[in-house]
């Protein structure tokens, strides 16, 4: 080992470091124009959030990937990308549903409110009857984005807490598991 060597390592981790930066943007890119970046943000707004996904603990390689799924299935603000790729990764941990899936599920939400919510409700029993009556009401008053942001983010509180619970109550194998 000699200066040399440790300045081909250097150079070669930062290469290593900005090809990964560099497709990570990419995707990130890819997914905004595809679906018309109807999330209403930016490939640099995103790596930030990733950053901030990684730095809870949580992979920041799942942090990109989750965020791509969300951007991708266009029916998610920009403002909820980070809380509800959190929630998905969360998910896929807890209960092992793919993160693509979640990301569908509040893609559903934003797109059919109401028959969204009673479908997923039927299977997770998360909204009570007030919510659901809220959701439909802002949507047959045409105010469909409020509709789709309120279930959206009811169903991101109510599955946040329950996947919460079951990491909290899973066992201390489960937990080294998901440590490792």
């Amino acid at each position: 080992i000699n200066p040399f060597t440790l300045g081909a390592a250097a150079v070669v981790t930062l290469a290593t470091a900005y090809y990964k930066g560099s497709q990570e943007s990419g995707a990130f890119e890819k997914a905004l124009i595809l679906s018309g970046n109807a999330a209403g943000t930016t490939a640099s707004r995103m790596v930030q959030m990733a950053d901030a996904i990684g730095a809870t603990g949580r992979s920041r390689g799942a942090a990109v990937e989750a965020l791509t799924a969300m951007a991708t299935s266009g029916d998610v603000a920009s403002g909820s990308l980070q809380k509800f790729a959190q929630v998905a990764m969360d998910m896929e941990r807890a209960s092992g549903q793919a993160v693509s899936k979640t990301a569908e599920q509040f893609a559903e939400l934003g797109r059919a409110p109401t028959e969204a919510s009673a479908k997923l409700n039927e299977q997770t029993k998360y909204l009570t009857s007030s919510v659901y009556e809220q959701i439909k009401a802002l949507e047959n008053q045409g105010r469909t984005t409020d509709a789709a942001r309120l279930a959206q983010d009811t169903y991101a509180n109510a599955m946040g807490q329950r996947t919460a619970d079951v990491i909290r109550n899973a066992g201390l194998m489960k937990w080294a598991w998901n440590e490792v």
